[in-house]
């Protein structure tokens, strides 16, 4: 009798080891987009994040020149599969002390990236990304 319980409970385990790999809260990716919704228009700036470890580095291109904002992330929630790439998480950022929060949307539709700048205590600029490429790495 405690053979089969112990052969049981390896046995959950094995599962629920399987479980936690598909669905995590840590990943590392590149996501590219190729427009931005600032305020209800599209805006034509090309855009890549960079998420590895605790770091989180938005480039922006334009004609003129790129500018790379890097990011710091103090805490994340929510859960994502990896294996179907969907799920929800939220990334806290902060930056020279700027509060920052990225929210990502996994659905079977595609991936959405909103970015939200707080400005001041009472002010955000808000950012929804068009998902042009999603990687792991």
């Amino acid at each position: 009798m405690k053979h089969i319980f112990k052969i049981i409970t390896v046995v959950l385990l094995v599962f629920s080891a399987i479980e936690l790999n598909a669905q995590t809260s840590v990943i590392d990716f590149t996501l590219t987009s190729k427009s931005v919704n600032i305020s209800g228009q599209n805006v034509a700036i090309t855009s890549t994040f960079n998420k590895t470890g605790n770091s989180l580095i938005w480039t922006l291109y334009t004609n003129e020149k790129t500018d790379v904002n890097n990011f710091i992330i103090t805490n994340t929630t929510g859960y994502w599969n990896q294996d179907s790439s969907s799920g929800e998480l939220t990334y806290s950022l902060v930056n020279d002390g700027q509060q920052a929060n990225l929210h990502l949307l996994g659905q079977d539709t595609g991936i959405s990236a909103t970015f939200i700048f707080n400005i001041n205590d009472t002010e955000q600029a808000i950012y929804i990304f068009n998902i042009e490429t999603f990687s792991y790495q």
